[in-house]
């Protein structure tokens, strides 16, 4: 179910030209503005962070888990800006606190997660999911399981509990 709803976003904004003339960064501040305006050439010129973010959030988990030996994920991340920033600050979070999250449930600096939000290139989504055993099938724009996974990404899976 998870795979098929991601597959959904991913399909909404993968295989237009609108990605590589906004980054996701720049969705969040342009939204209010041009969200659902029926223009024809929408998905040609900007990307919908409403589908964009849930797959980048996905690479970001692969990722963080990969490096970490699966002991973080970005639940860590979202746990703790919770804690830190609602339940003992009484707060939201900043831009670079959400960073500082990351970067302390990875272990070091994230400039290629950072990039992963502000870029308008083409990102290597295969390079981020095959860890997990995933990959993507471009003729449907869907992320799926790989055919044949190894044992690591058997384990992969059952952690992100996709098996």
């Amino acid at each position: 179910e998870a795979l098929g709803k991601l597959s959904g976003y991913f399909s909404r904004y993968a295989p237009y030209e609108g990605q590589r003339h906004m980054s996701l960064r720049q969705s969040s501040y342009d939204i209010w503005l041009n969200f659902m305006n029926g223009d024809a050439n929408e998905r040609d010129v900007r990307i919908n962070y409403y589908f964009k973010g849930p797959v980048v959030g996905l690479l970001m988990d692969i990722d963080i888990r990969r490096h970490t030996a699966q002991e973080k994920s970005l639940d860590d991340v979202m746990r703790g800006l919770y804690n830190r920033y609602y339940k003992q600050l009484q707060r939201g979070f900043t831009e670079e606190e959400f960073w500082q999250e990351v970067e302390k449930a990875y272990g070091g600096p994230v400039p290629h997660l950072r990039a992963l939000v502000n870029t308008t290139e083409d990102i290597d989504y295969e390079a981020y999911l095959k860890d997990a055993g995933l990959c993507v099938d471009t003729e449907s724009w869907a992320i799926r399981r790989v055919e044949n996974p190894d044992p690591a990404q058997i384990a992969f899976l059952e952690r992100l509990e996709l098996l």
